[in-house]
């Protein structure tokens, strides 16, 4: 699943030359926040190369609840619709 179906992504921006995200993790406890942030900034710059600025910023608000799962995980997780 990724992290758009799971619900974590909460805002993209896009400008000429830079991307801006704002995601959150399950819980602000998560020990994988640095390597999400990592891998996030990653698979943009993968994407779009040429970009000046990539920045992916953690947020907790707000806070990620199951019902921010597309359809599509919830099901696939057993979460109820």
């Amino acid at each position: 699943m990724s992290i758009v179906d799971l619900g974590l992504v909460y805002d993209v921006h896009c400008a000429e030359d830079e991307v801006r995200v704002d995601m959150t993790l399950t819980s602000p406890s998560c020990p994988l926040g640095p390597y999400m942030v990592d891998e996030a900034t990653a698979a943009i710059r993968a994407v779009l190369p040429d970009l000046r600025d990539v920045r992916v910023n953690l947020v907790w608000e707000p806070p990620w609840t199951p019902e921010r799962m597309s359809e599509e995980a919830r099901t696939r997780f057993g979460w109820p619709s």
